[in-house]
Order: C-alpha cells, then sequence, then structure tokens
C-alpha cells in the first residue's frame, strides 16, 4: 500500500483536479521517502546511543497508525495539504525504524531468532502475496483508498502492541540451555558485552558476537568429548594387544 508502485495512486487520488496528473503525483512520491531516508539515520543514531530499541520501534509505529487513521478523515474534508503531511508522517511512521526493527531482532540471541527471523519473513511474504488483492478488491469496492488505509492502520498497530508487550527478556526464555536461568544468561550477556562494544562499538554485534561464542563453544565441547572418548578407545585396544598376541 505504501510501496513506490502504489503510492502515486494514493496522491493522486488526493489532488485536486487542475493539479492530478500522473507525473505530477510520481514526483511528489519521491517527497515521503526522502524524508523517512532522513528518519532513519536519526533514529538509528538515537537508538544506538541510548542502546534502546523497542520505545523507538512502538513509537514510530503508533504514530505511523495514528498519521494512517486519520489520512481517510482528511480526505473526506478535501484536504489535499492536510492528507499529503498526514501521509507523509504515516511513511515515516512506518518505515523509519526499518533499520532499528532489523536491528531489534537480530539483537535476540539463541534459537528464538532463527525462529523470528522465520516467522518475519514468512509473514512478510505472505503479506506480499495477499496484501495487493485485499487493497484491490477493497479500492473497487468503495472506489476509495479509505478503507485500505484503515486496513494498513490495524496492521501496524498489530505490530507496535506486540512489539511494546513482547520483552527481550521473556524472547529469551525460550533459548536458555538445560540448568541455565534468565539471571544466569543476563550475567553471561553484561560479562561479555562489556568487553565487546569496544571492539565492535554496536550492541547489535556485539549480541551477535555472543550468540556465536555459545555456539561455538557448545560444538567445541561435542568435539572436545568425542575426541576423548575415541582416545580412550586407542588406549583399551593397545592394553588388549599384547594379551591377544
Amino acid at each position: 500500500m505504501l510501496s513506490a508502485c502504489r503510492l502515486p495512486l494514493v496522491i493522486q487520488s488526493m489532488l485536486p483536479s487542475h493539479t492530478n496528473s500522473s507525473l505530477f503525483a510520481i514526483l511528489l512520491t519521491a517527497v515521503p521517502f526522502l524524508c523517512t531516508a532522513v528518519a532513519q539515520f536519526f533514529t538509528s543514531a538515537h537508538s544506538q546511543r541510548t542502546n534502546e530499541r523497542r520505545f523507538h520501534l512502538t513509537t514510530f509505529w503508533a504514530i505511523g497508525v495514528v498519521c494512517l487513521a486519520l489520512l481517510p478523515i482528511a480526505q473526506m474534508h478535501n484536504s489535499p495539504a492536510g492528507s499529503f503531511v498526514l501521509l507523509t508522517l504515516g511513511v515515516i511512521g512506518v518505515f523509519g525504524v526499518e533499520g532499528i526493527s532489523v536491528s531489534y531482532y537480530l539483537a535476540l540471541m539463541g534459537g528464538e531468532k532463527g525462529l523470528g527471523i522465520a516467522v518475519i519473513n514468512g509473514l512478510g511474504a505472505l503479506g506480499g502475496f495477499v496484501g495487493p488483492y485485499v487493497i484491490g478488491a477493497l479500492t473497487q469496492t468503495t472506489g476509495q483508498y479509505y478503507a485500505a488505509m484503515w486496513m494498513l492502520a490495524g496492521c501496524v498497530m498489530v505490530a507496535a502492541i506486540n512489539a511494546a508487550l513482547v520483552s527481550e527478556e521473556w524472547a529469551a526464555k525460550f533459548s536458555l540451555k538445560p540448568g541455565e536461568t534468565p539471571a544466569m544468561r543476563r550475567a553471561s550477556s553484561t560479562r561479555t558485552h562489556s568487553q565487546l562494544p569496544s571492539m565492535f562499538g554496536d550492541a547489535t554485534m556485539a549480541a551477535a558476537m555472543v550468540a556465536y561464542m555459545e555456539q561455538s563453544e557448545s560444538s567445541t565441547g561435542d568435539a572436545d568429548v568425542g575426541g576423548h572418548d575415541i582416545e580412550q578407545g586407542k588406549d583399551k585396544d593397545t592394553r588388549t594387544e599384547p594379551g591377544c598376541k
């Protein structure tokens, strides 16, 4: 709905009749995305400086929900300028924290990271396939983009509520090793994170390195156990070999 291929149609529908041209609508499409690109730099820098992601996500997505929900109302009152401002703010609210959202997913450690990314990619692919059909059906039925905008605002609202309610601590409990407690995981992560930022300078990379180091330690431990068993087997064969002769 807010993609570069459909956004010109939305902008064209809110323009007055004397400026309702396809070329002008296409040129105006660049404005929301340019503002979003600028917003991404500032939001990513502030998120990294404060080492906080979830509040940034929920705040911007909430702004996107409000703006997208008010956009049809502004169009009903024949306010092209107000509609375009709301549309721009809605695009910034949805896409302005794109980098932070990816960083938030990758900061999850252990098995839940793979499951979470798989679910996100699966839902994204499903939305990319079903979304155009649903938006097209709503637009043809109503003759306007009002219902489609409200549906999109509802989807973003669900994502914002999910990010606000589901904490990293709640997600991390699904990747605890046998006998490991959340307090032990936090202590280990804090100790490792205090050493890694000087090397990487980013909490996301530090979290990724923690997960990699844990997996490497587990693999090394399994390999040591296997090698020890092999050595014991060789020693047993050596001790029994003279008796066999």
